[in-house]
């Protein structure tokens, strides 16, 4: 076991509703101890496309991060945080989506401990990172994820999050249609994070399977937000990660494939959760 028994505070299902973005962190770092249980966690973090070579660096000095780059930015601003996760990989079909899927897992897991989180997209370059820390050949960074202990010591649970309703996720269905499962699955799919809380999400719930897509962006939005697609795809595997924990809680026998493409106009395919 990763952490001692007496540590684990909440199940991954229920962490989904105490997760916010913490983008104010108190002085004090984690303790060493804690520091080596989220290392082995990265070892151990689940991966949607294994075969896509993805490495994660934890930065221990965040102080150390925050004078060599530019910005550190969030959507709302600067997180100025003890610790920060570096992720990288190499540019293939599917490996934002892992990143947000992989990641997601171990930002839960973090939330389960108590421990405050924020996904940060890339805003900055890889030179900026020389003599701090080395990227594998032939990756690049693709996010920053920022840790520590929340300002009140406490993650709460969030009975109803700053998000769109059930209806805004759905094609072909309406929320009125959903029986009480469903209305579930949906609700943990919204909770996820995403940029600029985009919630680019969109379901499509068949009999025994759910596909999940993302909204594409029209060009004045990709325009004005250089790297929305880039932000949206992690988003996408995000959400897929919400999709299979939440499944998890509510159904005996689940399983995520995403080795497959469905066509839907204006949107793009993640992957599917199959419901047996």
């Amino acid at each position: 076991m990763i952490f001692r028994e007496e540590e684990i505070k909440l199940s991954l299902y229920e962490a989904i509703f105490h997760r916010r973005s913490i983008r104010k962190y108190p002085e004090p770092h984690l303790s060493e101890e804690k520091l080596s249980g989220v290392r082995e966690l990265l070892m151990e973090r689940p991966r949607l496309y294994p075969n896509i070579s993805s490495d994660v660096v934890m930065v221990e000095n965040g102080s150390k991060l925050q004078r060599k780059i530019s910005g550190i930015i969030s959507d709302y601003g600067k997180v100025r945080a003890p610790h920060y996760l570096i992720v990288s990989s190499n540019e293939e079909d599917g490996h934002l989506a892992d990143i947000g899927y992989s990641l997601e897992y171990v930002v839960l897991h973090l939330t389960s401990m108590g421990i405050g989180t924020c996904w940060i997209g890339k805003g900055f370059k890889d030179e900026e990172l020389e003599d701090l820390v080395e990227l594998p050949t032939a990756q690049e960074s693709r996010a920053l994820i920022a840790f520590g202990p929340p300002p009140d010591q406490e993650l709460t649970r969030i009975k109803e999050p700053h998000r769109k309703g059930l209806g805004h996720f759905l094609l072909e269905k309406r929320e009125d249609q959903l029986d009480e499962k469903e209305r579930k699955l949906v609700d943990g799919l919204r909770r996820a994070p995403s940029a600029i809380n985009g919630q680019p999400w969109r379901i499509s719930i068949e009999e025994e399977t759910v596909h999940l897509f993302i909204e594409l962006r029209s060009k004045i939005t990709r325009t004005l937000i250089g790297n929305m697609m880039t932000m949206n795809k992690i988003d996408g595997g995000i959400g897929l990660s919400h999709l299979e924990i939440t499944a998890g809680n509510l159904w005996d026998d689940i399983s995520i494939q995403s080795d497959h493409e469905v066509d839907m106009d204006g949107f793009k395919y993640i992957g599917s959760l199959n419901i047996l």
